[in-house]
């Protein structure tokens, strides 16, 4: 029962940031497009937790909200990144391959009721990338620090997850105590998107 009730807290935890998002407004009045984008990114987060709730009881069956979520979660990091850095390898490349991914699990590799297993692995892989790569720079305001910045540990630490998930899902206690770390993380990253929404920005 403790499992159970700590599992749709920390799910619903995506649900504070949101709310953040109306206190923002009223302290910020000068919406950037980083900014538009990241109230994009905590929507669709929440959306999806909701949506995973709602598929879970309906169907008993997440995947089909993972499917879509996934590349537009892509979508929407690619475009955060490349709104504060530029890149020498044209974003349309990495969208046009993630199209191609998404379409391959919903026809070819997989379904739309089975594990989107590459279209996940490429998203992730992909922002880790541009995570690493920022967090040895670590330039900008301490709003683009602080999102930038705990996106890609959170990222990171999920593709690792990702490429060992075999070995840590045979063991049940491994696989336990992997799944509280990474709900405590989720807690943390949301926590964190909360406090982000109610930085200034720099004039």
């Amino acid at each position: 029962m403790g499992n159970y009730f700590f599992y749709y807290f920390v799910l619903f935890s995506s649900l504070i940031p949101v709310l953040f998002i109306g206190i923002q407004r009223r302290i910020n009045t000068n919406q950037t497009r980083l900014r538009s984008l990241f109230f994009l990114f905590i929507l669709n987060r929440f959306l999806t937790d909701l949506g995973v709730v709602l598929f879970e009881k309906l169907i008993n069956n997440t995947f089909p909200v993972f499917h879509f979520s996934i590349i537009i979660q892509f979508i929407l990091i690619l475009e955060i990144f490349y709104s504060i850095h530029r890149y020498t390898i044209p974003k349309a490349i990495f969208l046009i391959v993630s199209l191609v991914f998404f379409t391959l699990d919903l026809t070819v590799t997989s379904s739309i009721i089975k594990n989107n297993h590459i279209s996940t692995m490429y998203s992730y892989i992909v922002i880790s990338g541009f995570g690493i790569r920022y967090l040895f720079k670590f330039t900008g305001d301490n709003f683009q620090k602080i999102i930038l910045s705990s996106i890609s540990i959170y990222s990171i630490a999920f593709t690792f997850l990702l490429f060992f998930e075999e070995l840590f899902f045979t063991s049940k206690e491994l696989n336990n105590y992997l799944l509280n770390f990474m709900a405590l993380l989720s807690l943390m990253l949301n926590i964190i998107f909360s406090y982000a929404l109610c930085l200034k920005p720099k004039n």
